[in-house]
Parts: C-alpha cells; structure tokens; sequence
C-alpha cells in the first residue's frame, strides 16, 4: 500500500515534471523562432531599402543626364552659325582682308590714275568674297544642326535603353527579394506546424507514460 502510494508519487512527480520540460522547451522554441522572424524580416527589410535607394539614385541620374543632352541639343542645333567664335574670326580676317585690298586698291588708282568704275568693281568683287564666305558659313551651320540632331538620337537611344535594362535589372533584384519574403513565410509556417505536431505528441506520450505509472502504481496498492 505505503509502496503503491510512493510510487504513485513519484509518477505524478515525474509527469509534472516532464510537463514542466516540455513547457520550457516550447518557450524556448518559440523564442528561439521569434528572434528568426525578426532577424528575417530585419535583413528583408534593409535589403529592400537597399535595393530601392539603388534604384532611385540610379533614375535620377538618368534623368539628369537625359537632360543634359537635351540641353546640350538645343544650344548645339538652334545656335546662329554666325555667332560661332569660329565664324566671327572668318568674318573679321575677311573683312580686314577686303579692306586692305580695298585700300591698295584705292592707292593704286590715284597713282595711275583709275577710274570709279574700277573702285566699284573693286568693292563688288569684295562684297561677293564676303557674301561666298558667309554663304559657306551657313552651309556649314547647316551640317551642324544634323550632326547634333543625329548626336542627340544616339544619346537619347542610348539613354533609353540603359533606363530599360536598369528598370529591368531592379524588377527582378526585388522579385527575388519577394520570393525570398514568400520563402521566409513558408518555413516558419511550416516551423510553427512542426512544433504544434511535436508538442502534441509529447502531450500524448506523457499522458501514455501517465497513465501506465499510475495505473502500475495503483496496482501496487491492492
């Protein structure tokens, strides 16, 4: 009887025991697997913040280059030919030119004794070298303002297509970080799945071991 007591007893010590235990572990378990989740979405969260400030720093640099190169278009297309540094030193060495020629020739008559009309001619033949010369400026502006229309599709293409492929390169660095997120979510579904079947089965076994010390111990007692 006394025998059959001690050993109920100890069965019942002993299931509270291993309660107790298995009460600690499922603590520690789920603490062990909140710290996870945290770290987890901790680390998801910065490299999504990474990932987005790439991003935008990378679009706006584009950005700010697709309009340098407009800006760069249309100071290069709409500028006057004859405003260029180039084209105003043409002008003033022709013009210095034709005066100097002008003027000797000027001297020459009164020396042999020219007449107006050869003066005239002088100066038509002058107005015709300055009129060549800023005709072929022109032409020459002309030429500019298809080189930098053609300059500026190309830049612009190029622009374009690095604004695709960054576009494209960031889209798939933050599928994959969804997909990661995705990932993350299953296993501690699947965590807390394996810890709700674990702890339901050390309840069924420690109710088993229970049992069978109780029912050993009440055996005794008869």
């Amino acid at each position: 009887m006394v025998f059959g007591l001690i050993s109920a007893g100890i069965g019942l010590l002993s299931l509270g025991a291993g309660i107790w235990r298995s009460i600690s572990a499922k603590k520690e378990a789920e603490a062990a697997q909140r710290k996870y989740e945290q770290q987890e979405r901790e680390r998801l969260a910065a490299e999504n913040a990474r990932i987005q400030k790439e991003k935008e720093e990378e679009k706006a640099r584009l950005t700010s280059e697709q309009n340098e190169i407009k800006a760069q278009y249309e100071k290069d297309y709409y500028a006057n030919a004859l405003d260029s540094v180039e084209s105003q030193a043409a002008l003033t060495t022709a013009r210095e030119d034709i005066a100097e020629e002008n003027a000797k020739a000027d001297s020459t008559a009164a020396i042999m004794g020219g007449t107006d009309e050869a003066k005239l001619a002088q100066r038509a033949n002058s107005g015709k070298q300055m009129a060549q010369l800023t005709r072929s400026l022109a032409a020459q502006g002309t030429e500019n303002k298809r080189a930098a229309a053609s300059q500026y599709w190309n830049n612009k293409n190029a622009n374009s297509q690095q604004q695709s492929a960054t576009n494209a390169r960031y889209s798939s660095a933050l599928s994959g970080l969804s997909a990661q997120y995705g990932q993350m979510h299953s296993q501690i579904l699947g965590a807390k799945n394996q810890m709700a079947q674990s702890e339901m089965n050390n309840a069924e076994q420690m109710m088993k071991n229970g049992t069978s010390s109780m029912s050993s111990a009440f055996a005794g007692m008869k």
